[in-house]
């Protein structure tokens, strides 16, 4: 490999690396006037909020849910009892989830019980309480006193140091396929600093592991001597992986789909592609390995809400739609935000802002207009 490409690839890792890394080690929740600017909206808080390294809603369930796992040792992040309720507290809330600086939108109410639960996949929870759990019984950090400790370090090891992984697999593949220095370089400066990978790295989410897994997935099927058969007359084809490379490739596809649902189109993809050229490997190797993270996220959502159907799949039940939540629309109710889009605008405008409006996949990652282009001269 060329000494001088070498320096440019490790210059970029780096700086990508450093700067997610600075990021997090500053990691804090702001509150700015120009995010309140309408009546009806969000409301400037009357008192100082507790100062938080978790950004919202969607990381602060996780968070609470980590939480009443390591210190409570139950799934349950809040309780409503009725007869606790006040002026102040309509429906008689307690618990982790309405706690100052740990609130969110991304909780649910299990009927009958008064129980909350956090609404994410539960998988990803479980690999974060372990490292929590070290974190307090070797260094003695609750993440109550020791917040920034702990969720710092946690976003370190499931974000920063995925991260170097995928840019080091990417450059691998780019070194057996890409034709030229350009190419080469432009790819690992996109993946490096053109994708909202590096945004996400400040907060636990599912979607940076997700890109992590997925690339992980198929490293094993393209990183392999070619054949000396061609893809539409042009790209070579790599010969079958060896069977840790299938048995690997499995894991990683698993994983992908329980982090990320369109995970499950790439992992039938690679068994697809695998059972046709290895059909006793694949069956053998790949798709129990594949299987396990699935069945595994379903045995662990069994046991956190003894029941088998994901807590995602009931967005349309009582579970969200219970009264105080921000799910419940009361009939006639106009409400503000992302999540109700739908009331304000029409399938043409909705479709607009997916794609290059103020959610869009193309405004935000202009990256990919040049990929798809790409892809069509290619």
């Amino acid at each position: 490999m060329n000494g001088s490409r070498t320096t440019v690839y490790v210059l970029l890792a780096v700086t990508a690396l450093a700067a997610i890394t600075g990021r997090i080690a500053h990691v804090e929740l702001l509150f700015e006037p120009s995010f309140y600017p309408t009546p009806g909206g969000s409301q400037w808080p009357a008192t100082r909020p507790t100062p938080m390294p978790t950004l919202s809603s969607n990381d602060r369930s996780r968070w609470c849910a980590v939480r009443a796992l390591v210190d409570e040792g139950t799934w349950v992040i809040g309780r409503r009892d009725s007869a606790l309720a006040s002026k102040g507290n309509q429906y008689g809330d307690t618990g982790i989830v309405f706690e100052d600086g740990w609130k969110t939108v991304d909780k649910v109410l299990k009927p009958g019980t008064g129980e909350f639960y956090s609404s994410k996949p539960p998988l990803l929870t479980v690999a974060v309480a372990a490292e929590y759990w070290l974190l307090k019984n070797l260094l003695g950090w609750r993440i109550t006193t020791h917040t920034n400790h702990v969720v710092r370090t946690v976003l370190f090891t499931f974000n920063v140091v995925p991260f170097a992984l995928f840019l080091w697999m990417l450059k691998v593949l780019l070194e057996r396929y890409a034709a030229s220095d350009w190419t080469k370089l432009f790819v690992f400066a996109a993946a490096c600093h053109g994708t909202f990978i590096n945004t996400f790295c400040i907060t636990l989410n599912n979607h940076t592991l997700g890109a992590f897994t997925a690339l992980a997935a198929i490293f094993p099927l393209l990183n392999r001597p070619a054949n000396e058969k061609l893809l539409f007359g042009r790209l070579p084809v790599p010969e079958p992986p060896a069977a840790w490379g299938i048995a690997l490739s499995g894991l990683f596809a698993g994983l992908t789909a329980s982090l990320e649902l369109p995970g499950l189109a790439l992992a039938a993809g690679i068994f697809t592609i695998l059972v046709i050229r290895s059909p006793i490997k694949t069956l053998a190797l790949y798709l129990p390995l594949a299987l396990a993270p699935l069945v595994l996220q379903q045995v662990i959502n069994y046991i956190a809400i003894g029941q088998w159907e994901p807590v995602y799949a009931k967005v349309e039940s009582e579970w969200y739609r219970y009264p105080g939540s921000h799910w419940f629309v009361a009939q006639g109710q106009i409400k503000h935000g992302i999540d109700w889009a739908w009331q304000h605008e029409s399938r043409l405008a909705y479709a607009f802002h997916l794609l290059i409006g103020h959610h869009g996949l193309f405004s935000l990652t202009p990256i990919w207009l040049l990929a798809f282009a790409g892809m069509i001269v290619a």
